[in-house]
């Protein structure tokens, strides 16, 4: 078993490891405040008081005072399911028109694909070469009976930022009554969610900022929403089930070091991105994937021609530096990526992937020593026969 300790860890996009304030947090309020929430004696109510104040902090902290309420969940995929399930569900799905693009986590297209089936059309808008996608697309395929526009804010596996307050503005003149919901899971932390534009609803998870798997959906006041479990009616009647305070009081404590830390820590981040991307550029045939700017601070993703991305993690996980090709929730596959398919990579390019995302641990000493790794190992690879 590898030493923890002197691990290279460049795979914060599909898990950080959790941060020593909130591992303390969730210590503390498993002894103190150990209580079901509903119930109505002490114990009880010491633990509804924290989970109000956690959802005072995420209210304020993250999602920016909007009028609305924070549901908690188990993480990002509960939360988008739960919204876009819900809404369409509470409108009926059969001939609702849904918009969305084709580069989503899967939590996202698997529920949008499933929801075809039972009877509603969705339209798809392509990107293009960076997994951007163009305001005028979406505008020309808003309706009278669109009822859901679902985009993440930023791509998971390629890291390219959506502009998603002039798409939301620009839905919102076409379509007013149209429910504008981004999957945030990797921005939130990084970027700051006070900016994304008129939105109906936004989903985030603790996993990718230094938090437990813990998760959240913020909802517009006055949203109707079906829920997805029934049972006692926690969570304003939209997340039946005792509430895991523990850890929603930990995911409250990392967005709080997180927005305390943003703004110097993505200044950090994003020297250290380019960076990286700078140095394995200048590997023969070699290509960026996503915007070259607009992009998450954190996230590096290449390609390289004639190196299977496969073969690469190997040798980098025996090298002790833990990477990943893309997104880590498609059941452990590394097949092509739909990203991929969608942004039209050149298929030299699709099998020599490489995705190193950066986190709240990550240290300077980490990102020289993966400068002077990776290199070698991929010149080492495509030397062997």
């Amino acid at each position: 078993m590898k030493n923890v300790s002197k691990l290279l860890y460049f795979d914060h996009a599909a898990i950080s490891p959790v941060r020593p304030e909130v591992l303390q947090e969730l210590e503390r309020v498993s002894q103190e405040a150990w209580g079901n929430p509903s119930s109505l004696h002490g114990v009880g109510r010491t633990a509804k008081a924290v989970l109000d104040n956690s959802r005072e902090v995420l209210t304020h902290t993250l999602f920016g005072a909007r009028p609305g309420q924070v549901i908690f969940t188990s993480g990002g995929t509960e939360g988008n399911n739960l919204v876009l399930r819900g809404v369409v569900e509470a409108k009926g799905v059969k001939g609702v028109h849904i918009i969305s693009q084709p580069t989503e986590h899967t939590s996202v297209l698997e529920v949008l694909r499933a929801l075809e089936q039972e009877g509603a059309e969705v339209t798809w808008l392509p990107v293009d070469e960076f997994g951007l996608v163009n305001v005028d697309d979406l505008k020309r395929a808003v309706r009278p009976n669109t009822a859901l526009i679902s985009i993440m804010s930023a791509n998971n596996e390629i890291g390219t930022v959506q502009p998603i307050k002039t798409l939301a503005e620009a839905a919102k003149a076409d379509a007013p009554t149209a429910v504008f919901h981004t999957d945030a899971c990797q921005t939130a932390g990084w970027l700051n969610l006070k900016d994304l534009g008129p939105l109906d609803a936004i989903t985030i998870t603790g996993t990718k900022f230094g938090g437990p798997r813990a998760g959240a959906v913020w909802v517009r006041r006055g949203l109707r929403l079906e829920p997805l479990q029934l049972g006692g009616g926690q969570e304003s009647g939209l997340r039946s089930g005792t509430e895991a305070v523990p850890e929603i009081a930990g995911l409250a404590k990392a967005v709080e070091l997180a927005g305390q830390e943003r703004e110097n820590r993505t200044r950090q981040l994003i020297i250290w991105r380019d960076q990286l991307i700078r140095a394995f550029l200048e590997l023969p045939q070699s290509r960026l994937n996503g915007h070259a700017t607009q992009r998450l601070p954190q996230n590096v993703h290449l390609s390289f021609a004639g190196v299977s991305g496969e073969t690469l993690l190997v040798a980098l996980d025996q090298a002790g530096l833990a990477a990943s090709t893309g997104s880590a929730c498609a059941a452990g596959s590394i097949g092509e990526s739909h990203v991929f398919k969608a942004i039209g990579l050149p298929k030299r390019y699709i099998r020599g992937s490489l995705r190193l995302t950066l986190g709240w641990s990550t240290t300077e000493q980490e990102v020289k020593a993966g400068l002077k790794l990776i290199p070698k190992v991929i010149k080492d690879l495509r030397t062997k026969p």
